[in-house]
């Protein structure tokens, strides 16, 4: 910015006085010292009129960042009651000073003073202290409006205060300021406010146990505290909880159960029903639980059954011969015995006469010892039964095989070792137990004997 070289005096002090400057002597030129008055801090600077006109300011300990002139930080300090005890450094720089108050030694920043900070730490806890402690005589007025004596001197504002209750007598150490929260100061005497309101009328509780078929023996106690009653539906003494009642509990517990069994047990008439509407038709009365075996036919096999009500409403089948999965009860099946000379091991089983198991099996290593078949996949599982059995119970055997050597094919849990239990010999126990049944009215000659795998070939 070009200064001006020749300015009219005139002109020059209104600029000056623009910046708070008020000229004590005759405008001396553009770049000369001009004495001056600064009207903000009172004191004499001597500025150039250049500088102020390019700068915008004139007093340089005004200016933001102007040094600070010593004796007026010391007057500073003195004025919040604190004296230096070293020179002046800087505005942010810790200043050893003595409290004029207390007498301690602090280090406070001047700058923190200028913005009114407290430079004696000790005296300002004081005057904290002070300003919550109150006044006595209204802290003992509020304690006594609270119905509570107190027995020694005010503490403070959030100190236990030793009081003695003036509704039941207890000894109590409540903090004025929760009493002021509007909390209350004796634990005795609130929880007895606090039941009270809960409880409510004592006759309308009375009532309440009256219209639950509960007439009281003695008076209403605590809402959760049981309560002598007599059960005007069976003459029993109960102990039921006002609580408990309002939250339509039943009060007697011989009543309760009477009452949930007469809503678990089912309509005869209805059960009946609706075991006809889903295909069976009982063969006797209803036996009281929808969970316990009735004894029914089953229209779509014709068969007599055991069905449960609740599964039969589940839209659960009664038997494998109705299922649409599993091993079917109703088809024609086989028995067979196969062998594994590698392992060592026999094995007995069954499967529908359509299954490719037994093939399944013989790529594994098995031959083939016999099969025989049936018209009726009941009577082979039967057959089946009475063989393992009597291997199991009799011989005392186990099984030979694990889950992890027969693989997703399972059937590991009837192979037996083949020294225990040679294959003609396991192959015999089968035939002794098909007997009649087997073939079911086929010709004897139709099953496969064990003279049929002896060729060496495999099936």
């Amino acid at each position: 910015m070009l200064v001006p070289r020749y300015v009219d005096p005139v002109e020059a002090e209104a600029q000056m006085l623009a910046v708070g400057l008020q000229a004590l002597e005759p405008y001396p030129g553009n770049n000369k010292p001009w004495r001056c008055l600064c009207l903000t801090c009172r004191r004499e600077v001597t500025p150039t009129r250049a500088n102020v006109y390019t700068r915008g300011r004139g007093c340089k300990f005004c200016a933001p960042n102007a040094p600070v002139d010593p004796d007026r930080a010391r007057e500073t300090m003195r004025a919040a009651f604190l004296e230096p005890l070293e020179p002046f450094k800087s505005a942010h720089a810790l200043w050893r000073c003595q409290c004029l108050h207390c007498g301690a030694t602090v280090t406070p920043r001047l700058s923190n003073i200028q913005t009114g900070f407290s430079g004696c730490l000790p005296c300002a806890n004081r005057r904290i202290a002070l300003a919550q402690l109150g006044d006595p005589d209204k802290a003992n007025a509020d304690m006594l409006a609270a119905h509570l004596r107190p027995l020694v001197p005010y503490p403070g504002v959030n100190k236990p205060w030793r009081c003695e209750c003036l509704r039941c007598g207890d000894e109590v150490r409540p903090a004025l300021g929760r009493i002021r929260q509007g909390n209350g100061g004796c634990r005795r005497c609130g929880r007895a406010r606090t039941t009270l309101k809960q409880l409510g009328d004592p006759e309308k509780a009375a009532a309440e146990m009256l219209a639950a078929q509960l007439r009281p023996l003695v008076s209403s106690p605590e809402v959760n505290k049981p309560w002598r009653c007599e059960c005007l539906r069976c003459g029993d003494e109960v102990r039921p909880t006002l609580s408990s009642i309002r939250l339509r509990q039943s009060g007697c517990r011989r009543c309760g159960y009477a009452s949930t069994g007469a809503k678990l047990r089912e309509n005869p008439a209805k059960a009946a029903a609706d075991m006809e509407a889903a295909g069976y038709t009982p063969l006797e009365k209803y036996p009281g639980a929808a969970a316990l075996p009735w004894r029914c036919i089953h229209h779509p096999c014709g068969r007599e059954v055991t069905a449960r009500l609740a599964s039969v409403r589940q839209g659960h089948g009664c038997r494998a011969a109705c299922a649409s999965y599993g091993f079917d009860t109703a088809a024609p099946a086989v028995v067979y015995v196969l062998h594994d000379p590698t392992l060592g091991v026999v094995k007995v089983g069954i499967t529908a006469a359509t299954s490719d198991r037994v093939a399944r099996f013989v790529k594994m290593g098995f031959t083939v010892v016999g099969t025989l078949p049936f018209g009726a996949g009941q009577h082979a599982r039967n057959v089946e039964q009475q063989v393992l059995r009597h291997v199991r119970t009799q011989l005392g055997l186990t099984h030979a095989l694990t889950g992890a050597d027969t693989g997703s094919i399972g059937g590991w849990t009837e192979t037996f070792s083949a020294t225990d239990l040679p294959p003609l010999k396991l192959w015999e126990l089968v035939t002794d137990a098909g007997g009649s049944m087997a073939n079911a009215g086929q010709p004897r000659d139709q099953a496969r004997t064990p003279s049929d795998s002896l060729d060496g070939k495999r099936t």
